[in-house]
């Protein structure tokens, strides 16, 4: 699946939102707006670790929708939605979508994935922000 994240392709990426998910809607990833804010919060995420959007290319980002299930609901599952989205020259993509099953370890969280430059560049950045204090 390689579906671009813009406006023109929000009904192709709801439909396939929508034959993930199923009848599962509460907890689930179901629209657009939410993909797109996906994209736009993890680009400024990496901007501010590399400095310059030219930089984000080639960045991955997985996230699932939904929160943790309280820990009185022990066995418990509740229906999400994970997707993973790429950076490319050209934007954001939409590459793969799956259903989960949410327990009481996890739901709500993105794992951010940079290619070597960009974690070379970001490590960067933050040495040159501090100083080791030697006695």
């Amino acid at each position: 699946m390689n579906i671009k994240i813009c406006t023109k392709n929000s009904e192709v990426i709801e439909a396939a939102l929508a034959s993930v998910n199923g009848r599962a809607s509460a907890h689930a990833y179901t629209t657009y707006g939410e993909i797109e804010g996906i994209a736009e919060k993890t680009e400024a995420r990496i901007v501010e670790f590399v400095g310059a959007k030219k930089r984000v290319v080639g960045a991955r980002v997985v996230s699932c929708s939904s929160t943790a299930v309280p820990a009185s609901y022990s066995g418990f599952r509740r229906a999400a939605t994970g997707v993973t989205l790429e950076c490319r020259a050209t934007g954001w993509f939409l590459t793969d979508i799956i259903r989960v099953d949410v327990t009481q370890a996890g739901g709500g969280a993105d794992r951010l994935f940079l290619t070597r430059d960009q974690a070379d560049c970001a490590t960067a950045r933050l040495n040159s922000q501090f100083r080791i204090w030697s006695d």
